[in-house]
């Protein structure tokens, strides 16, 4: 009887089954910094494709922004776990916090109700909701700093540690198996920032406009034509919808897609440091109509006449 052993590498029998998807676009302009993605999950194991968001905030109500792409069992792997992770990091800032306040004479209680509502206060750009508490813990009249603040270099660190970790477990033999685009808000500047991440963990800041996944290579037609730093945000959003529609459409790429329900999803930052999804009410009708005027480049190809060449035979 052949007998046998399972894989160290968890992801190592799903290497033949699987292939690069997804499209994610990264946009900065003057009025804020957006990824825009699609929603396709494709199945590894051949059966029919869902539809979901790809972009996620692993900290809320802060403005750091993720997504990911590469292929399906990886970057779902990194989106499940880097809430996890800088959940994890948060919390032993915290307790680190806690230790230090008690050392200057705080009660444990005390030094737990402040390092909480600083925690709040210095990871968010707008004012916490209130928590109800029937006896809240007042302020020290002197604020005492915090010693241990999570901030984007943190986020940054473990977004490239996480990637390094998911793609050396899968051991793909791809150079990209996995890539992400990261939008944070940096205060001391007012603005936020753009970075990219390959798959061995390196980060680059994008300038302008960068798109990573299978769609990838149908972005640049677009946006090395119509993209402008003073160009509105909601128009540049546009421009990426339209270029996702035209890679699942026209261009037919099977790792990209999106319905009428699930249709692209924007996530982003606004120069004041506002997050969050960028939701319109009339999305199926802007997704109809882009899919409408793409209905041009698909009969063009669809009615391509091979042309006839005169050759001549080389002396």
């Amino acid at each position: 009887m052949l007998q046998t052993t399972p894989s160290p590498k968890p992801f190592r029998h799903l290497i033949a089954k699987r292939r690069p998807t997804t499209l994610i676009i990264g946009i900065r302009c003057a009025q804020g910094t957006v990824l825009v993605g699609d929603t396709k999950i494709t199945d590894t194991t051949g059966g029919e494709p869902t539809y979901r968001a790809k972009l996620t905030i692993p900290l809320e109500k802060t403005p750091f922004v993720i997504g990911a792409a590469g292929f399906t069992d990886l970057f779902s792997e990194f989106n499940r776990k880097i809430p996890i992770v800088v959940g994890e990091r948060l919390r032993e800032y915290q307790i680190k916090n806690i230790a230090q306040l008690v050392e200057t004479g705080m009660s444990h209680d005390e030094a737990t109700a402040y390092v909480m509502s600083e925690s709040i206060r210095l990871s968010q750009t707008q004012e916490p909701p209130a928590i109800e508490d029937s006896k809240p813990v007042e302020k020290p009249k002197a604020a005492l700093p915090i010693p241990y603040v999570y901030t984007a270099e943190n986020f940054l660190d473990d977004c490239k540690g996480l990637i390094r970790g998911v793609v050396e477990q899968a051991e793909t033999g791809y150079a990209n198996p996995l890539e992400a685009l990261a939008v944070i808000y940096r205060p001391q500047w007012k603005t936020a920032l753009l970075h990219y991440i390959d798959g061995r963990g390196r980060e680059s800041t994008i300038d302008f406009y960068h798109p990573i996944g299978s769609g990838s290579p149908y972005v640049k037609m677009f946006f090395d034509r119509l993209y402008r730093w003073d160009r509105p945000l909601i128009e540049l959003i546009g421009l990426a919808c339209y270029a996702i529609a035209f890679t699942a459409r026209v261009a037919k790429e099977a790792g990209v897609g999106y319905t009428i329900t699930n249709p692209p999803q924007t996530l982003g930052v606004l120069p004041e440091g506002a997050c969050g999804e960028f939701r319109a009410t009339n999305m199926p009708e802007v997704m109809a109509d882009l899919e409408k005027q793409l209905e041009g480049f698909t009969a063009q190809i669809a009615g391509f006449k091979p042309p006839v060449f005169d050759l001549v035979p080389s002396s």
